[in-house]
């Protein structure tokens, strides 16, 4: 949990991240219906969503959500 909050906060283990961002921009071709083809491009464009802190923002906001039910 620790290294998950610290990727959220744009830092963490720089070879996790790149897991993880390798791992999240294939999810997001797959959810688009676009072959796994995990390019520079779009790896960039993960990276950013998680350095820009809009993964931090997203995952904060289901956070309260699920505390409201």
């Amino acid at each position: 949990a620790d290294e998950f909050h610290r990727l959220l906060a744009g830092g963490g283990d720089p070879a996790v991240r790149r897991m993880v961002v390798a791992n999240a921009t294939a999810a997001l071709d797959l959810w688009h219906g676009r072959p796994v083809l995990a390019d520079a491009h779009r790896l960039r464009e993960v990276e950013h969503l998680l350095t820009s802190g809009a993964v931090a923002a997203v995952f904060t906001r289901h956070r309260e959500l699920a505390a409201a039910d």
